[in-house]
C-alpha cells in the first residue's frame, strides 16, 4: 500500500469519529475528574478519592419523624443530586466515545505498522528473492489472475518485478476477457501457461462467444504447458464447441505441453449420443512431444500417435448404477474396449491410477483386445460397486509384468458387491504381479459377508504390506505354504477394530518361517 493510499485510510478512519459529538458540560466533568486524579491524596489512584461522594453533599440518615425543615433540606439535595447524576453520566458517556476514538486511533497505528514494517521488509529484499515472494503469492486457484494484477499496481518496483515474472500470467481461463488474455500474453515470455478451456461453464450461451478465446490462445501454443478442458453441461452447446475445438486446433503444434486433463460429461444425452469422434478427439491429432502426463474423467480417449513420452495416465469413470444402467451393454463394452485400446498404445507408461465406479455386465472383449504395459512400476486401482466378474474380464486383457507398487482400494455400499469378488478379480493369476513389493490395500464395506481370504499365495516376493481401514475382516485360518516370504514391513493404518487374533495369527504364522517384519500401528485424523 502506498504511503498516499495509506494516509486516506487514516484520515477515513479518524473521520469516523469526528461523528461523535462531546457535550461541553461532559468535558467539564471529565477534566474535574483528571484534576482529582492528579492532584489527590494519591496521585492517579481511583480509590483513594473518598470524598467525591461526600462533597456531592450526601445526606444524613433519613429519620422517620415529621421535620418540615428536613424536607425542605432532602429535596434541596435530591436536586443537586440530581445535577451532579447527569455530569456523571454525561462523563461516562464521553468516557465511553472517546474509548472507542481512541482504540480505533489505536487499530489504525497498528495497520500503518505493519504496513510499514512489511513494506520495509520487502523492499529490503533484493529482487530475485522478492519476485520468490511474489510468485508464492499468486498461487491461487482461479484467483491467480487478480492476484498477479493487484500484485503489479502496488508501486513501481513491484509492476516491473512482476512483467518479469511469466508464471505470474500464466493461468489463463475461457471465462476471461479476450483482452486481459492478450495482455497476459504479452507477459508470458517461456512456456508456462496453463490453459482452462472452462466455456460453457460461466453463462456462455453459444460456441461463437468462446471461439475468439480458442483463437486467441491457440496461436501461442508453443507456450503452452498445461491445458484443462471440461465439457459443457449443455449438450448442444457441448457438440458446438467441440466441433471449434476441432476446427481451430486441428494438428495444433504445443512442443512444451506436459499435461492434459479433460473431464467428460455425466449427461445421459451425451453417454448414449455423444459428438462426432473428430469433434469428441479433436487432441488426438495435436503434436505434443513432451506430453508425460494425461488425466481423464467420465472420458475414454483414443490413442495419442503424436505424444511418444507418455509416462502417467490417471482414468476416472464415476457414473452411478442409475446413469450407467442407461447404456446398453454394447455401449458399456466398447467403452471399455476403447480403454484397453489407448493402453495398449502406451508402451512407455510408468503409472497407470484407475478410479472406477461401477462397470455394468457387458459381452466379452475381442481376442485381440489387449495391453501390455511393460513399464508400468505404479498401478492405483479404487474400484467403487465393481462386479469382480466385470473386473476379472477387463483386468485379464491387460498385462502388468513390472509394477513394483500398488494401492488398491475396494469400495462396496451395499450387500449385492462382493470385495471378496473383486479382490479374486486382480489377483486371479499367481504370477500376473510377480515384481509386487509394496502394496497398500484399503477396503470400506458395510456389509462383508463373509470375511475375505487375502491372496497371501500371490505376493512371493512383497516386501511392505500396509492395511488401510477398520471395515475389512480376514479368514481366522491361513492358508497352507509360505506366507509372504519376502515380508519386511507390515503397516496398521486406521484399523483400530480390525481383529486381534488375525494379526496375531499372522505374524505368528511370519515368525515361524523365520521372517519376523518390522510392525507400525499408524492413526490419522479423520475428516
Amino acid at each position: 500500500m502506498s504511503s498516499s493510499t495509506q494516509n486516506l485510510v487514516d484520515q477515513a478512519s479518524s473521520h469516523e469519529c469526528n461523528k461523535m459529538h462531546i457535550h461541553p458540560a461532559a468535558l467539564d466533568a471529565l477534566t474535574e475528574i483528571v484534576e482529582r486524579l492528579r492532584f489527590g491524596k494519591v496521585p492517579g489512584c481511583v480509590g483513594a478519592q473518598d470524598d467525591w461522594f461526600e462533597e456531592l453533599d450526601s445526606p444524613a440518615p433519613v429519620l422517620l419523624v415529621h421535620d418540615p425543615s428536613q424536607t425542605v433540606d432532602d429535596k434541596k439535595s435530591a436536586a443537586r443530586l440530581s445535577v451532579a447524576l447527569d455530569s456523571l453520566q454525561l462523563a461516562i458517556t464521553a468516557l465511553s466515545t472517546i474509548q472507542e476514538h481512541v482504540l480505533l486511533q489505536k487499530e489504525t497505528c497498528e495497520r500503518r505498522l505493519i504496513s510499514l514494517r512489511a513494506r520495509g521488509g520487502l523492499s529490503s529484499l533484493p529482487d530475485d528473492v522478492l519476485s520468490l515472494v511474489m510468485e508464492h503469492a499468486s498461487e491461487e486457484g482461479n484467483s491467480a489472475a487478480k492476484v498477479a494484477l493487484r500484485l503489479s499496481h502496488i508501486c513501481h518496483r513491484f509492476r516491473q518485478i512482476a512483467l518479469r515474472i511469466p508464471t505470474l500470467w500464466s493461468n489463463i481461463w475461457g471465462s476471461m476477457d479476450i483482452n486481459l488474455v492478450s495482455l497476459f500474453w504479452d507477459r508470458i515470455t517461456i512456456p508456462v501457461a496453463t490453459i482452462i478451456f472452462d466455456n460453457g461453464v460461466y453463462g456462455v450461451s453459444s460456441a461463437v462467444e468462446v471461439a475468439p478465446f480458442i483463437r486467441c490462445v491457440t496461436a501461442r501454443s508453443e507456450l503452452w504447458s498445461k491445458v484443462y478442458h471440461a465439457f459443457a453441461p449443455n449438450v448442444a452447446l457441448n457438440r458446438d464447441i467441440l466441433d471449434v475445438m476441432a476446427h481451430e486446433t486441428h494438428q495444433l503444434h504445443a512442443p512444451f505441453l506436459s499435461f492434459l486433463y479433460i473431464e467428460g460429461s455425466r449427461s445421459r444425452s451425451i453417454l448414449q449420443d455423444p459428438p462426432l469422434e473428430n469433434s469428441l478427439h479433436y487432441y488426438s491429432s495435436w503434436i505434443m512431444p513432451r506430453l508425460t502426463k494425461f488425466a481423464v474423467e467420465n472420458f475414454i480417449p483414443i490413442p495419442l500417435m503424436n505424444a511418444t513420452s507418455l509416462t502417467v495416465f490417471r482414468f476416472v469413470h464415476r457414473l452411478n448404477n442409475k446413469q450407467t444402467e442407461e447404456l446398453n451393454e454394447i455401449r458399456a463394452g466398447e467403452r471399455l474396449s476403447s480403454l484397453i485400446l489407448f493402453l495398449g498404445s502406451c508402451p512407455t507408461l510408468q503409472t497407470v491410477a484407475m478410479v472406477i465406479e461401477f462397470f455394468p455386465e457387458f459381452i466379452d472383449f475381442a481376442p485381440n483386445e489387449f495391453a501390455d504395459l511393460p513399464n508400468v512400476e505404479m498401478l492405483e486401482l479404487s474400484l467403487i460397486n465393481c462386479q469382480g466378474t466385470v473386473l476379472r474380464s477387463f483386468l485379464e486383457h491387460i498385462h502388468f509384468p513390472n509394477v513394483s507398487t500398488m494401492e488398491l482400494r475396494f469400495f462396496a455400499s451395499s450387500a449385492s458387491i462382493s470385495i471378496q469378488d473383486d479382490l479374486d478379480a486382480v489377483f486371479w493369476d499367481l504370477h500376473k504381479f510377480d515384481s509386487l513389493a509394496n502394496l497398500t490395500f484399503t477396503t470400506l464395506s458395510h456389509d462383508q459377508i463373509p470375511p475375505l481370504r487375502f491372496p497371501f499365495s500371490s505376493l512371493s516376493r512383497l516386501r511392505h504390506l500396509t492395511f488401510i481401514g477398520n471395515m475389512a475382516d480376514y479368514e481366522k485360518i491361513l492358508h497352507e505354504g509360505p506366507c509372504l516370504p519376502a515380508l519386511r514391513s507390515l503397516t496398521f493404518e486406521n484399523c483400530d477394530i480390525q481383529d486381534r487374533n488375525w494379526t496375531e495369527s499372522l505374524l505368528a504364522r511370519l515368525k515361524s518361517q523365520g521372517n519376523i517384519p518390522e510392525v507400525r500401528e499408524i492413526r490419522t485424523a479423520r475428516r
